[in-house]
């Protein structure tokens, strides 16, 4: 049986679309940028020159140094990668964990579902902040805990929506069609359902990566995430703070990144969100073309 998702998602491809060519832009020259930090920098995150500490913007340090003489481009450039590694451990985290346990919910209902969907309703009545400073203190600040938690922060939403679809799509035509040759459900999950939910779930993980990149500036900002001497943006934002009033260049520069690292991914999520709201729902399009 030829699966019916390569033609339904190639019917959701609608270009252009302002917001998320515009979201792309962004995050391929925050991407660029931090890939190739090294070599458009001589300088080390962690070399220090009191000698030439809180220089403003020259030819010599684009955006200046910080207290301690080091380049704050270099900085910036290291802590955008710590933001980037922090939003693919955040989309691993959730398809990992999210992703089966939404759909073995979906797919057995039952008590299966209710057992399932309860301990979910137990977390979500758990405020997130303080379960995450609760994993941070057990894990222990750095880059380690900060990804491990924020990774581990985020998957209750998605579990829930994949259940929903799975709910919505497991007793469309061509799932009952598939079920009726013998298929099994991991097939169908894989070459049936996950194409008619992707576009969703892309909305939903999109979104998720600026809310824990943002988490992470401000639980490096409190001092509970990644600590000194490694540059990431919400100790760059701790330490900019500190000098606001004599060098105001190291906390706007951080700031601004972020801002831009945020503003990507929403305009990206909005992007895929406007398309999937035009697109033609799965049981109108299989009906027209059986499997």
């Amino acid at each position: 049986m030829g699966s019916c998702g390569e033609d339904f998602r190639a019917r959701r491809l609608k270009w252009p679309r302002p917001k998320l060519l515009l979201g792309l832009l962004l995050l391929g020259l925050v991407v660029l940028l931090a890939l190739l930090g090294p070599l458009l920098s001589p300088y080390s995150p962690r070399e220090q020159v009191l000698a030439r500490s809180n220089l403003p913007p020259n030819s010599g340090h684009y955006l200046g140094t910080d207290a301690l003489g080091r380049d704050l481009f270099t900085r910036l450039l290291w802590g955008a990668r710590v933001s980037l590694g922090i939003a693919l451990v955040v989309v691993i985290i959730n398809i990992a964990i999210g992703l089966p346990y939404g759909a073995i919910s979906g797919w057995y209902g039952g008590w299966v579902d209710i057992y399932m969907m309860g301990l979910v309703d137990i977390l979500y009545g758990i405020p997130s902040l303080l379960y995450i400073i609760f994993l941070l203190l057990v894990l222990g600040p750095g880059l380690k805990g900060i990804f491990i938690t924020l990774g581990l922060a985020y998957w209750l939403d998605l579990a829930r929506q994949v259940r929903n679809q799975v709910l919505s799509l497991k007793e469309a035509e061509f799932v009952l069609a598939a079920r009726a040759l013998g298929l099994s459900p991991g097939h169908i999950f894989w070459r049936e359902l996950l194409p008619n939910m992707a576009g969703p779930l892309m909305v939903t993980l999109t979104f998720h990566i600026p809310q824990a990149i943002f988490l992470e500036a401000f639980l490096s900002y409190l001092g509970l995430g990644v600590t000194a001497p490694t540059a990431s943006l919400g100790v760059l934002l701790a330490e900019g703070v500190a000098n606001m009033r004599s060098a105001p260049w190291q906390l706007i520069f951080p700031a601004v990144l972020i801002s831009l690292i945020m503003l990507g991914f929403n305009l990206l999520g909005e992007g895929l969100g406007e398309d999937e709201s035009k697109s033609p729902s799965p049981g109108s399009f299989y009906f027209d073309h059986p499997v």
